[in-house]
């Protein structure tokens, strides 16, 4: 059910390319100059996509050593002690911060897919030669995740309009708030 960004964005260029742009009229210049610019944009937005966050990385990394070369050339300026104290402090933060996103979000999708498929194999090998009390007990705990995860894909999918009663959905917000 997860629909990630990168298959939505394709979906949306090919609903533009193939439906929607040939259906315009073509004396209508700002309709196709419009429609252009927002295939323009999802083109730019599927290449970005990959690269946000290591763009947002290299960024804060880059501004983590200005400050700290700021407070290197400030040292203890009496007259900037509160501004320096406080830039010192954000830097200490957002150091910390950097140190704990070295995984790229790629990596994340694949150790999901190698669980998913680990799962499945443990599963299979146990319904082949396990006992009955092995495989009772996990699928429980995958019918438990599965439900779980289902209410987050969902949840998630809450501003396409799909979901007949979206307000018996907790928020997705709410739902990651422990992540």
């Amino acid at each position: 059910m997860q629909m990630r960004p990168e298959i939505q964005i394709a979906t949306m260029i090919t609903a533009m390319t193939d439906v929607i742009m040939p259906a315009i009229d073509p004396k209508n210049r700002l309709a196709n100059e419009q429609s252009q610019l927002v295939v323009g944009m999802l083109h730019l937005m599927e290449k970005q996509l990959p690269l946000q966050f290591r763009f947002d990385r290299d960024e804060l990394q880059r501004l983590i050593k200005a400050a700290g070369d700021i407070n290197t050339i400030c040292g203890e300026d009496s007259a900037r002690s509160e501004a320096l104290k406080s830039l010192s402090d954000a830097r200490a933060a957002a150091t910390e911060t950097l140190e704990k996103c070295q995984v790229e979000p790629a990596s994340i999708v694949e150790f999901i897919r190698a669980l998913r498929s680990g799962i499945g194999l443990v599963l299979t090998d146990i319904e082949e030669k396990g006992t009955v009390g092995h495989l009772e007990a996990t699928e429980a705990v995958v019918l438990k995740m599965s439900r779980e995860q289902f209410l987050r894909d969902r949840a998630l999918l809450v501003p396409q309009n799909w979901e007949t009663d979206p307000a018996s959905l907790p928020s997705i917000e709410t739902l990651l708030s422990t992540v």
